[in-house]
């Protein structure tokens, strides 16, 4: 199952309808700003307390870390619970996009007066039926947080009771809470990583072991398609398909960085190409580049003879949305480091 998060569409759920109507669900701290621009979540709370002053109530450290989760922990096809208050949920939905600032072409909230909150995700609301949960308080005040297993369970009993026999009700519990549907768990993947580490150090691994060779290629396989979040950000701006060839064969889709890895900050998806896993090996051996000032690739003589130098000369297939848009100076950065020249 996707990791679950519980997120408030207003005061009351003042905007539910809007983003219902819309398919997006949205956060409204930093109006006009976009969080993007920050690098770390100290970042977001000196900008908040900059515009607020420090110890606001709702503008503190708490604020800073929900704005920092909507745009680097919550993911594509994680699951998110509209809720109203403390103990009603109406609706349940899966996150379709990453993060849309209030400028971008993408966000539907960008012209709508109706509300001021315009940082938002793309959702598509599977279950739009209301529902009421018993207990004090089943919610925590929080606009935007993690949903505990337990409480998910809750969830979906809560909507097994109220809708009895409900074909479709129950078709979507299915689809929300017993699949994966992005099919990748984070979970297994994180535990497959170290579990790799753990051998290396150990200087365990037994090439007779079929349970230690199984890890080791499932772990080399997480690790070049790279951090999760970061390939997720980018199937969501590609729409599952390579940059170059347009193959939409996820399991061969890898998250490339255009500059290196030097830490989190730069599993921006600006810092990366969606690219299937033979075309990403190229760009990283510097044998395939792009132009930064016409986004058509430059292929090695090389490969000169092969299927792969047929593409000299193609446009890049970019993002919808400006924003997701591979950066032109990184870009450069490794035109020149490639050598290759138009």
């Amino acid at each position: 199952m996707s990791k679950v998060w519980k997120i408030a569409p207003g005061k009351h759920a003042e905007d539910w309808k809007v983003f219902h109507q819309e398919g997006c669900i949205g956060l409204g701290w930093l109006t006009n700003d976009d969080y993007q621009r920050f690098a770390t979540e100290d970042e977001v709370l000196r900008e908040l307390e900059q515009q607020h002053g420090k110890n606001t109530r709702g503008y503190g450290g708490g604020a800073a870390k929900m704005i920092w989760r909507f745009v680097h922990e919550v993911q594509h096809n994680h699951v998110v619970v509209a809720n109203d208050r403390y103990n009603r949920v109406v609706g349940i939905g899966l996150v379709k996009s990453v993060y849309l600032p209030p400028t971008s072409p993408e966000n539907p909230m960008r012209d709508d007066e109706t509300t001021h909150r315009h940082h938002v995700r793309r959702v598509e609301w599977i279950i739009d039926d209301p529902v009421d949960l018993t207990g004090d308080r089943f919610f925590v005040q929080s606009t935007l947080g993690p949903l505990k297993p337990d409480d998910v369970d809750k969830i979906r009993q809560a909507y097994l009771d109220a809708y009895p026999g409900d074909p479709e009700i129950n078709t979507a519990l299915v689809r929300l809470f017993e699949a994966a549907p992005d099919g990748e768990d984070e979970a297994i993947s994180q535990s497959l990583a170290e579990a790799e580490q753990q051998l290396e150090e150990a200087n365990a691994f037994n090439p007779t072991g079929m349970d230690d060779a199984r890890v080791r290629v499932l772990s080399s396989i997480v690790r070049r398609r790279g951090q999760a979040g970061f390939r997720n950000a980018l199937l969501a701006a590609y729409l599952g398909r390579c940059a170059v060839t347009g193959c939409a064969v996820e399991d061969v889709l890898e998250a490339a960085h255009i500059s290196p890895y030097k830490g989190p900050q730069t599993n921006h998806v600006r810092n990366g190409l969606l690219l299937r896993c033979d075309w990403h090996t190229l760009f990283d051996l510097r044998l395939v580049t792009v132009n930064p000032e016409t986004m058509r690739l430059l292929v090695s003589p090389k490969l000169a003879g092969t299927d792969y130098h047929d593409f000299h000369g193609e446009p890049l297939r970019l993002p919808e949305d400006p924003a997701n848009r591979p950066s032109k100076e990184t870009l450069k950065e490794h035109q020149q480091e490639s050598g290759l020249r138009c």
